[in-house]
């Protein structure tokens, strides 16, 4: 290789999410930044990106170096720390994106059992790269709306986005890993007599009943009343409305209304007996696909591969799959859950958006 400034700027495009973004990291201009890309791919004697579309997609060559590169870049960072400073240097931080319900129920506690892990490998007060020579992990973890975890794996801003709703698209690559079981919970007593008169059996009994709503909620509210029912209500009633499903959870086991969330959400109430879980009707369980979503040929580092295998339960106390094991495949296109209409309060008004 003539000059490794090709290299560097190879890898910029790729981290960076495209030759726009790698010249405004690089501070010089996006042809420059072509030319240095097409002159390392003179040099390799391979095509490194296929710039048919829109967008750059790695070829499997440009995969084969961006694996180099990855190796080559953080042991050369992790050298000259330790020798300049006599110390530990840091590797990349695990740039995660997540909807939030999946992020802070399942994701966050597989993603430090995975941690506790390997500070309990190397040792208590060990767990350094000085002494070990692993560089310590660091995790950048964000909570997102789907649709913002999707642009930002898009853009390059993080390596993996975890959403439960896949998307069409030649630039993300979706996998899914977990199984996550969508129930309608209530305060307990709360719907007896509903129940009694058998209401919840039927769709048309929800009209009237007081739901406290979120941010995404139409999607699980939607897919709930799809696998019970085969159709939504003309009409939902949301007398509170939050963002995240902390506060949802908490004004169900005070009284205030049902909702419908994920299992894993709800089961600290459940376990205090401050919500119970509803099924109108006997059999049917809604169970949500969650999918792992990266950029289309960009490379997946080793931690990320852990983290993907805890999650689809291939690894030592990670949550089983509801469906059983989930084999790695490309996302189909999603199917739209029916629209329904939404009363806060008693007034009619638009569904709460799920980003």
């Amino acid at each position: 290789m003539h000059d490794t400034r090709f290299l560097r700027t190879f890898y910029a495009v790729c981290t960076a999410g495209g030759f726009a973004r790698a010249a405004a990291r690089l501070n010089c201009t996006q042809p420059a930044v072509t030319y240095q890309v097409r002159a390392l791919e003179r040099d390799l004697g391979a095509q490194l990106f296929d710039r048919g579309g829109r967008r750059a997609v790695l070829t499997p060559a440009g995969r084969r170096l961006l694996e180099f590169c990855r190796r080559y870049f953080a042991e050369y960072a992790e050298l000259s720390e330790g020798i300049a400073h006599g110390g530990a240097a840091r590797a990349d931080p695990l740039r995660i994106a997540a909807v939030s319900g999946f992020g802070r129920y399942v994701l966050f506690p597989v993603l430090t059992s995975l941690l506790a892990r390997r500070v309990s490998a190397a040792g208590e007060g060990d767990f350094d790269a000085a002494q070990t020579g692993a560089p310590r992990p660091h995790v950048d973890l964000r909570f997102r709306t789907a649709h913002e975890v999707l642009r930002q794996v898009e853009d390059g801003d993080v390596e993996l986005g975890v959403v439960y709703l896949p998307k069409v698209s030649n630039y993300l690559a979706f996998r899914p890993v977990y199984d996550e079981e969508l129930v309608l919970i209530a305060a307990p007593g709360m719907l007896r007599a509903e129940q009694a008169r058998g209401d919840l059996a039927r769709l048309d009994g929800y009209r009237s009943l007081p739901f406290v709503t979120y941010l995404e909620g139409d999607y699980v509210f939607g897919r709930w009343f799809d696998a019970m029912f085969g159709a939504q209500p003309t009409a939902t009633t949301s007398v509170h409305h939050f963002d995240e499903l902390e506060e949802v959870v908490a004004m169900v086991g005070l009284g205030y209304g049902a909702s419908v969330v994920p299992l894993d959400a709800a089961k600290p109430a459940i376990a205090r007996r401050a919500v119970r879980v509803v099924r109108p009707v006997r059999g049917r369980r809604c169970i949500n696909q969650v999918f792992a979503v990266t950029r289309a040929g960009a490379f997946i580092r080793r931690e990320v591969d852990e983290l993907l295998d805890a999650l689809c339960g291939r690894a030592p106390g990670a949550p089983a799959p509801a469906g059983g094991p989930i084999a790695s495949r490309r996302a189909p296109p999603p199917r739209p859950a029916g629209r329904r209409a939404t009363r806060r309060a008693g007034a009619r008004g638009s569904p709460p958006g799920c980003g």
